[in-house]
């Protein structure tokens, strides 16, 4: 979920540049030197806000669950500047440097009065955490439904921020997890017709994480329900067309009787307006996708959210509206018998 905060990055390119810029002007008074050089030098100040882009908390912490935080964000730059070998290393530490880089963070990460930094970093930091999101539901798909094993580390079945070893072999909390994932499971348990709108409910509040546990627990099932589907089916890359047509990952896994279609979206920042907008509905309008030949036989049905998806005669080929696929959710597994 880290990566894929910052992956977003590269698509706002230019105000990451302006922003890196700014802050730097900010922090600038916060810098000591150390060996004639200013600390710490630019790689590690930018390490350092790249950090903070994609491990900022979702809610706001306590007193202590922010010193925790900064603490971690602390031991990770130090590990980063030994292994990085230019100011300081495993073999030969230098603790002047390393103590100033450690004062450094704490001065920018200071909330006990005004910090300038913070107020102009944390709304732009919310942006990307969004996209980030929907970024992470877009992994999550792909890693459950291409051909292969998925993996899932520990406590990543919910939104997870951790960074390098030690810091992700912290403890996880199974026990919230399972009490997370029996109240989702009542909450989804809705009468027919009625499963797209409570999905889209865990979409409109995803910082509680149960979009990504819904989607991960729902896949997860599907994966049970067709072993041999996943195991051995074929993978057909997919086509799509229209001014959104560059922000889809979508392929189709067949074996026997059995297809299922995976559509993903990437590259969303455009597509949500940096942000502000869900990449649901009309975000994909006059965008199509492809259909196997054989489509236009058969029903479909999105697997996370129960909708029926109609099979459209395009240009004399079979297609979907995009529109239809993410109506209510920007991911979507769509399954046939033949």
């Amino acid at each position: 979920d880290v990566r894929a905060r910052i992956n977003v990055l590269s698509e706002l390119a230019r105000d990451w540049d302006r922003n890196i810029s700014r802050w730097a002007r900010i922090n600038r008074s916060r810098k000591h030197k150390v060996d004639e050089q200013l600390a710490p030098d630019r790689n590690d100040e930018y390490l350092l806000y790249q950090t903070l882009i994609g491990s900022w908390p979702l809610h706001a912490l306590d007193e202590q669950g922010h010193d925790e935080y900064v603490q971690r964000i602390k031991d990770y730059m130090l590990k980063a500047a030994r292994e990085a070998k230019r100011r300081s290393s495993w073999l030969s530490p230098n603790e002047a440097y390393e103590q100033t880089l450690s004062q450094f963070i704490e001065a920018i990460l200071d909330q006990r009065g005004n910090n300038l930094f913070l107020d102009d970093f944390l709304p732009f930091q919310r942006r990307i955490a969004r996209i980030g999101m929907y970024n992470s539901l877009a992994q999550c798909l792909l890693k459950f439904t291409m051909p292969g094993v998925p993996d899932i580390y520990q406590g990543n079945e919910v939104w997870d921020f951790s960074l390098v070893d030690p810091d992700n072999r912290r403890p996880v909390d199974y026990g919230f997890r399972a009490r997370m994932l029996n109240e989702l499971l009542q909450f989804v348990d809705a009468p027919a017709g009625t499963q797209a709108s409570r999905v889209r409910e865990l979409l409109d509040t995803p910082e509680d994480s149960r979009i990504k546990l819904y989607i991960t627990w729902k896949l997860l099932n599907l994966r049970r329900e067709h072993p041999a589907l996943f195991r051995n089916g074929d993978y057909q890359a997919l086509e799509t067309t229209g001014p959104a047509a560059g922000h889809l990952c979508a392929y189709a896994r067949a074996i026997e009787a059995q297809e299922l279609i995976v559509v993903a979206p990437r590259l969303l920042a455009r597509i949500t307006g940096g942000g502000a907008a869900l990449p649901v509905g009309e975000a994909w309008a006059d965008t199509w996708l492809q259909a196997p030949q054989a489509s236009l036989a058969g029903a479909y049905v999105n697997a996370l959210t129960g909708e029926p998806i109609k099979v459209l005669a395009r240009d004399d080929a079979p297609a979907f509206a995009v529109t239809e696929i993410f109506a209510h959710l920007p991911v979507a597994v769509l399954m046939r018998s033949k």
